[in-house]
């Protein structure tokens, strides 16, 4: 029997949860491409890996004063999600986020200007 891939163990793992149907999960494994993002992505959401970074870094925007953020991973970089009405208080605060982030193993930390989305999955 062949071992299992990191990413047939995640998706066999979506389906028991009922969070992704059989076929979409066989479809996800045939596609290279989506394989990649599934590792990085969906990994994270599942709290794999990078789960108390994540947590971490929410953490201390939280307590600069900015109530709504969603910190999404991209392997070292750190895209924040936050309200657009708060976006000068996260650029008044961007040196010190620059260097709890970096800290905490990520290499970039940019700045979503779409603002807070609750609910996309890391997309």
């Amino acid at each position: 029997m062949a071992e299992k891939t990191p990413m047939q163990e995640l998706t066999e793992q979506l389906v028991v949860d009922n969070r992704m149907t059989q076929q979409d999960a066989d479809s996800w494994i045939e596609k290279e491409r989506i394989i990649i993002v599934g590792v990085h992505y969906l990994g994270q959401v599942s709290g794999k890996n990078q789960g108390p970074t994540i947590e971490r870094a929410e953490d201390y925007i939280h307590g600069l004063g900015i109530n709504q953020v969603r910190v999404r991973n991209h392997d070292t970089i750190a895209r924040l999600e936050v309200d657009p009405a708060d976006f000068s208080l996260l650029i008044d605060h961007r040196d010190e986020i620059i260097t709890a982030l970096h800290k905490q193993g990520y290499k970039y930390i940019t700045l979503d200007l779409s603002g807070f989305k609750s609910g996309s999955m890391n997309s």
